[in-house]
């Protein structure tokens, strides 16, 4: 355990005495060779911790610049100080990286570790290089760090990480380099990189309309929102509470930005409100993925986008309104939002996304507007009590599993302009009897587009015998005839 020595002031000398106790399991256990770690002269402002030996880690070599990369910690210290060389074969090599990993590969995956110091001569910290260490509560850089990249997802889950300082050198923060660091409260961050950045519960605030005064706690927890200063822009933070202790949310009508991610996984969150005034443009990607007590949301005029994920699976959710303006639906926006019974898509939105209604099960209908020119790969998959849908004049394409499952469907017209159907479009579409087709030509077919109980295929008079000879429409060649 650290011992915090009082604080000495003025001049001369101070002494303080004081106790360590050890602790062990059996009173006869050898004793005669203990550590206790280090002592910081904290009058020795050069003092540098000791490295962790090199044998705690593996390394891959590099001979053309005489470099190593750490490809694994193996050690079994929980307070680490990566050294800035190690001794190979002879040669003494400079510790410049913290190699890339896959998920669950990172080279401290799931370690014990509580902190770690990187010297200055790492320049790199590769993807996953920490995910899942939830005991780790401090990352250190020196001075002179070197370091330009924070690799994706690098931080992943450091579920202790309270505070962190990127050095100024850093010119790249990977996706979800810090996601699920619930405990991360302040970041400072002193390069030129303001995206990817840990953002739970944060709400930015432009400065310029703040006038010198914190605006007023609009995030309901147990505690007092924490206020940070943080550049051009004001930066409200929730402390570091439960996700399920947030039940309510107020914006304040000068919010300007919510981060990706900044609610999700709020499962007790029920209602939030965006009142009149806020000027947010963009639901960014997983605003509010996974909360699951969430019933209602209004979103503000002037959004124009809805970004990827950001309803996944909130399973209460039973309306919601999307106002005109928007023009993309993400992918993933409404997966899994199984009490979703309609929605108005406005005009203007050009786009529906891969996955964007995927298992809405109790959407019984859906309006899309002509604007939009392409549906996604699974956009409605498993949407079973979808009676009913229109698809627009515009749309020139039908993703693969786009309808796949949408067992309540008795009849779809495609329009003229489509030019391809994805496989698996209408796969177990059972209650699928009639499809009409508007284009001339005959439009690409995906393998197992249509499903075996659909009796009838309607497709303009003069193209009858050119659906019967193309690819993929030759094996329905008895069910087509001519639009009646």
């Amino acid at each position: 355990t650290n011992v915090e020595l009082p604080v000495s002031t003025g001049e001369g000398s101070s002494t303080t005495t004081f106790t360590l106790t050890l602790t062990v399991a059996n009173p006869n256990e050898d004793l005669t060779n203990v550590t206790f770690g280090y002592i910081l002269n904290l009058f020795d402002e050069n003092y540098t911790p000791p490295s962790t030996p090199a044998s705690s880690f593996t390394f891959s070599y590099s001979d053309t610049d005489q470099t190593a990369s750490i490809t694994k910690f193996v050690g079994s210290e929980t307070e680490v100080v990566i050294p800035s060389t190690v001794e190979y074969n002879g040669a003494t090599y400079k510790v410049t990286a913290i190699a890339d990993g896959g998920y669950s590969t990172g080279a401290f995956y799931n370690s014990n570790i509580t902190s770690v110091v990187i010297p200055d001569t790492v320049t790199s910290i590769g993807y996953y290089a920490f995910q899942n260490c939830r005991s780790l509560t401090s990352v250190n850089f020196g001075e002179n760090s070197q370091l330009t990249r924070i690799g994706t997802s690098a931080f992943h889950s450091c579920y202790s990480l309270t505070s962190i300082t990127i050095p100024s050198s850093v010119t790249s923060i990977g996706s979800y380099a810090f996601s699920y660091c619930y405990a991360l409260a302040e970041v400072y961050n002193y390069s030129n990189v303001t995206t990817n950045l840990p953002s739970y519960a944060k709400i930015i605030y432009n400065a310029s309309q703040l006038a010198g005064n914190k605006p007023e706690t609009r995030i309901t927890v147990e505690d007092n929102v924490q206020y940070y200063d943080y550049g051009d822009d004001f930066i409200a933070l929730a402390p570091s509470v439960s996700r399920g202790a947030l039940t309510e949310v107020t914006l304040d009508n000068r919010t300007t930005e919510i981060n990706q991610y900044a609610f999700h996984y709020c499962d007790s969150l029920t209602s939030i409100t965006i009142p009149e005034g806020v000027r947010i443009t963009d639901i960014q990607d997983g605003t509010f993925a996974y909360c699951s007590s969430l019933t209602s949301i209004t979103i503000p005029e002037g959004v124009t986008r809805i970004g990827d994920e950001v309803f996944r699976e909130c399973s209460s959710l039973t309306s919601i309104t999307i106002p005109e303006g928007v023009t993309s639906i993400g992918n993933y926006a409404f997966q899994r939002c199984s009490s979703l019974t309609s929605i108005t898509i406005p005009e203007g939105v050009t786009s529906i996304g891969d996955d964007a209604f995927n298992t809405c099960d109790s959407l019984t209908s859906i309006t899309i507007p002509d604007s939009v020119t392409s549906i996604g790969e699974s956009a409605f998959y498993q949407c079973g009590r979808l009676t009913s849908i229109t698809i627009p004049s515009r749309v020139t394409s039908i993703g693969e599993r786009a309808f796949d499952s949408c067992y309540s469907l008795v009849s779809v017209t495609i329009p003229s302009r489509v030019t391809s159907i994805g496989q698996y479009a209408f796969q177990d579409c059972s209650g699928l009897t009639r499809i009409t087709i508007n284009a001339t030509t005959p439009p690409r077919l995906g393998a197992n587009a249509i499903p075996d109980n659909v009796a009838n295929i309607y497709v303009p008079e003069g193209s009858v015998d050119a659906y019967k000879a193309a690819s993929g429409w030759s094996s329905y060649a008895s069910k087509i005839s001519a639009i009646q």
